[in-house]
């Protein structure tokens, strides 16, 4: 080829590069909403379904967008196992990730009564854990590690009366103390001694977190974690600190329809903890049984619920319809709209990094308006992702510590995908931008500097 035949070649080259980068931006892919944008995930459990409606299920939430399904199941029979082999095939072929909730294998020797495994039992959980990956490696080869990708963990909510069976020889063991004086303190009796009775429930408290986190945490984060799954765990299910969560739990998972401020905290220290060990995929499981009906009409009726789990931290959710295993068809219809405005979120989330703590300041004259803000970061915007978190409506002025550049930010709606520049920004100094916003009821929007 010619010297000038080059030159042109290599125009063109770089032509159709900068179109199909333009067209490619995250901006159009937020407008155009591609398929490879992946939707959250829904929980099927399979128990009380055939295979042929198990599998109509699958075909439904493909269709919705959804882009993962937790398989939910309590004992595996042989028919359980078929079942499951017909549903990994058939979600390898919609591409669905498929995630399995830890459950007892048929005629399981170390389950206790209640069905679960004693977590305080190192033995029993290496041996459940080990049985587990075993058949699941030998049955599903072809999809062990590529469709079947994760495994949530199964442990039980954290009662005073959770502690491991040699309680008094560990506490003897940390303190020099016997148990057996301090015990009423523990089922919540007072002692007339009030700094004893704080004593032996603080110890007790770190010894029933420390046997946890060697026996049960590390056996899953070493076992589950080296086979080639990833481990997830709910947030209600921890006996150690929430930071802790995400050092042995590759999916940590938010907890949805929250009612106090002590529960979003745990939301909120699970995500510092996922931050810190760099997990990219902190879930949200969004339990649409327990739903609230709020006063202002949304456009699907979990929006509030998406929301504030976005808001908490959670980068993909898992959206559970309880009981019903998706047989309402109105709950299909709403999942549906969920699922679309689900996946700019977590587009946004898949294509970007956690930004330093927002350094926002508000300031709005209306009453009752609830601004929450997380922040996230590319090579070429930083996005605020912005909720109100409450009924109330109203002007609000934000002053960002981001610097006005050409072209000036951007409103981008979730809803809708629409993006509009902003107009009412004015500089603050040479290093900050306010912008007057307004923010409708239980409205949620990005913030983009570019």
């Amino acid at each position: 080829m010619k010297p000038k035949g080059i030159s042109i070649f290599l125009f063109c080259v770089h032509i159709l590069t900068v179109g199909v980068y333009a067209d490619d931006t995250l901006a159009e892919r937020f407008k155009s909403l591609p398929d490879s944008a992946r939707g959250p995930d829904a929980v099927l459990r399979i128990d009380t379904l055939d295979t042929d409606t198990a599998r109509q299920r699958l075909d439904q939430l493909s269709g919705m967008g959804f882009g993962g399904v937790l398989l939910s199941l309590s004992v595996a029979d042989d028919t359980t196992w078929g079942k499951l082999a017909n549903l990994l095939n058939r979600a390898s072929e919609l591409r669905l990730e498929i995630g399995i909730q830890d459950f007892l294998l048929s005629k399981e020797e170390t389950a206790r009564p209640d069905g679960m495994i004693d977590v305080f039992h190192e033995k029993a959980v290496s041996h459940h854990i080990n049985e587990l990956l075993s058949e699941l490696q030998t049955r599903f080869s072809k999809h062990y590690g590529t469709t079947l990708t994760w495994l949530l963990a199964k442990s039980f909510p954290n009662r005073h009366s959770d502690r491991p069976p040699d309680l008094a020889d560990l506490f003897f063991a940390r303190t020099g103390f016997h148990l057996a004086p301090f015990l009423p303190a523990l089922e919540g009796n007072g002692l007339d001694d009030d700094a004893a009775a704080a004593f032996a429930r603080v110890h007790v408290s770190t010894i029933v977190a420390d046997a946890w986190r060697d026996r049960f945490a590390t056996r899953i984060r070493d076992l589950v974690q080296e086979a080639g799954l990833e481990a997830g765990i709910m947030a209600n299910e921890l006996l150690i600190p929430p930071e802790e969560a995400a050092a042995y739990f590759m999916r940590p998972v938010l907890l949805g329809c929250v009612t106090s401020a002590t529960e979003r905290a745990i939301n909120t220290r699970i995500t510092q903890g996922a931050h810190t060990a760099a997990r990219r995929t902190i879930m949200g499981h969004l339990p649409l049984e327990r739903v609230q009906t709020i006063s202002v009409p949304t456009q699907f009726a979990c929006k509030h619920e998406m929301d504030r789990l976005f808001s908490d931290g959670a980068t993909r959710l898992l959206i559970d319809p309880g009981a019903t295993a998706w047989q309402d068809e109105t709950c299909f219809t709403d999942a549906s709209i969920a699922c679309r405005y689900a996946r700019r979120w977590q587009l946004i989330f898949r294509q970007s990094e956690p930004l330093e703590i927002p350094d926002i300041t508000w300031q709005t004259n209306e009453t009752g308006v609830k601004m929450f803000a997380i922040g996230r970061k590319t090579t070429h915007e930083r996005i605020y992702c912005l909720v109100n978190d409450s009924p109330n409506s109203g002007t609000v002025t934000g002053v960002f510590r981001e610097k006005i550049t050409a072209p000036p930010p951007e409103h981008w709606n979730p809803e809708t995908g629409e993006i509009i520049p902003l107009n009412s920004v004015e500089p603050v100094g040479d290093t900050q931008t306010a912008i007057r916003l307004l923010v409708e009821p239980y409205g949620a929007f990005f913030v983009v500097f570019k």
